[in-house]
């Protein structure tokens, strides 16, 4: 009697941690989302529906509501958005701390993309071959950048890697067209060997780094190989950005562009949201802080 007992209440034990082991999928205009932590109500974006294919811009909410609850969007799923080329633009909400493996891989005409300052991880090969990408800002909470995470993207220019960066693997910045990279951190990140900027032009590329340690970067395993750098002129900011023969600045609340010869300029908060497109000289922002500004086909990141 006890041993028919004991294998119920093992068999038993059994099947609700089969049952628990199964994630719940559901569907919420034409977004697919796996629950992740049903204490916590975390979902997961998993796939998107067929027609969502052709849409050019896609927006993933904060939180979404099924069957009476509300779940919080924490990741996107490995391979989500896997060779969505029609795909121009995607929003992030500041929710999501994980972004998994080839999430974007091969979305071509993916120009645009706004990491919010709550991802932690972008897994390996989360943005490879989007050829369309010419500037990434990795944002401060981000601690870990995955192998071959934005190899392939030749058109990128412009990246700045945020305060918090301590690993980045493998071929992450494998193109040659990378002209500037600015890194937050005043402890040189870890690369995983010296493939990290595989086919950047060392020499020509300019590095900018945080004020009081070029004894560091210059020492550091990869960092040395870079022969342009130099110190920014405040601790976690960049100061006078030069490029060809346009010179952008930021000083007493004003960003000021020279040499720009009537280009249309673009000035983004840390949000993206768009405070100023036009022709100037000088644009006035509202407040201290982080902005992306795109002028001369160029897009830098500048702190005032």
């Amino acid at each position: 009697m006890k041993l028919g007992l004991y294998k119920y209440i093992l068999f038993s034990s059994m099947l609700m941690t089969s049952f628990n082991s199964f994630s719940i999928e559901f569907e919420v205009d034409g977004i697919y989302y796996s629950v992740t932590n049903s204490e916590t109500n975390e979902v997961e974006v998993t796939r998107v529906h067929a027609y969502e294919y052709y849409k050019n811009n896609i927006i993933i909410p904060e939180t979404v509501s099924y069957n009476g609850t509300d779940y919080k969007v924490t990741s996107i799923g490995a391979e989500c958005f896997w060779n969505f080329s029609e795909l121009a633009s995607v929003f992030l909400p500041n929710s999501v701390t994980y972004i998994g493996s080839s999430a974007f891989e091969g979305c071509t005409r993916l120009s645009a993309i706004s990491l919010p300052n709550s991802v932690t991880y972008i897994g390996d090969r989360t943005f490879y071959y989007c050829t369309a990408l010419s500037s990434i800002s990795i944002p401060n909470s981000v601690t870990t950048i995955g192998k071959s995470a934005f190899s392939g993207c030749n058109a990128l220019t412009d990246l700045s890697l945020g305060s918090s960066v301590e690993s980045i693997g493998r071929y992450a910045f494998n193109i040659e067209r990378l002209g500037r990279i600015t890194s937050l951190n005043p402890v040189p990140p870890t690369c995983e060997d010296n493939t990290v900027f595989g086919s950047v032009n060392k020499d020509n590329c300019l590095l900018t780094i945080p004020k009081g340690t070029m004894d560091i970067y210059s020492t550091t395993y990869v960092w040395w190989d870079f022969k342009r750098m130099k110190e920014s002129s405040e601790e976690g900011g960049i100061d006078d950005v030069e490029f060809d023969d346009v010179i952008v600045r930021g000083e007493n609340g004003v960003i000021r562009i020279e040499g720009a010869d009537g280009a249309r300029v673009e000035v983004y908060n840390a949000a993206g949201m768009c405070i100023f497109s036009g022709v100037a000289t000088e644009v006035p922002v509202p407040q201290r802080g982080i902005y992306m500004v795109k002028v001369a086909n160029r897009t830098l990141k500048l702190a005032i």
